[in-house]
């Protein structure tokens, strides 16, 4: 993985800069205060103003990649390693299975648009989200500006050799930080299942206390 080749541009105040990089040329869009965040299912990403990274990464160099999901794990391994933390299927950014961060994979015109939700200063969440959500300052004790966060990320990827080419090449560096066995997952039906591993092809195995099975990225949710 590379660096998105375009322009990085910064604002102040963003309702969403995964809406906002993809009617632009830039090739990173960032903010630390962005007003209507989304996650996975257009569930709700909060971000503190002042206190988390919200960045959009446009990847050209995988354009109509045949698993476009790979580059948002791919993404998040490198965020996983440079931040010394842990990552869990599909996409979430984790210590101690607590959420740090996030990524949400969208493609337009073939090419993947990778969202990044990190949360770094924030001390503070939602009661809804309390008992599941931490930062980098309250899980590590660093302290991180957002722009450094950022910067930190780019100079990663611009050393990074990872390859997401099919999940057999990102599979080694996936799991040197996963964290996915044991968490619960919620199946589109309202099963409740547990993670074993993750498949050959990136999906989930998972087992509850009657069955087991497959849950593809387009099929998952969580408890």
């Amino acid at each position: 993985m590379k660096p998105p080749a375009g322009p990085t541009i910064y604002l102040r105040e963003v309702s969403s800069t995964q809406d906002l990089i993809k009617s632009s040329e830039a090739g990173v869009v960032w903010t630390d205060n962005q007003t209507a965040g989304r996650g996975r299912h257009d569930r709700i990403w909060y971000c503190a103003p002042g206190t988390a990274l919200a960045a959009s990464f446009r990847f050209d160099e995988f354009t109509h990649h045949q698993s476009p999901y790979l580059v948002g794990m791919g993404l998040a391994v490198i965020v996983a390693n440079e931040f010394d933390l842990n990552v869990q299927w599909p996409n979430d950014i984790v210590s101690d299975g607590r959420k740090i961060g996030g990524i949400l994979t969208e493609v337009t015109d073939g090419v993947p648009i990778v969202g990044l939700g990190l949360n770094l200063t924030t001390g503070e969440f939602p009661p809804e989200i309390r008992h599941r959500a931490t930062s980098l300052h309250l899980a590590k004790g660093e302290i991180v500006a957002p722009q450094i966060a950022l910067k930190r990320i780019l100079v990663a990827l611009s050393s990074s050799l990872l390859c997401v080419d099919t999940w057999t090449n990102l599979a080694p560096e996936w799991q040197n930080r996963d964290a996915t066995r044991g968490k619960t997952y919620s199946l589109p039906d309202g099963r409740t299942v547990v993670a074993q591993h993750i498949t050959e092809e990136g999906h989930l195995f998972w087992m509850s206390e009657t069955d087991s099975g497959i849950t593809t990225l387009a099929e998952a949710s969580y408890s």
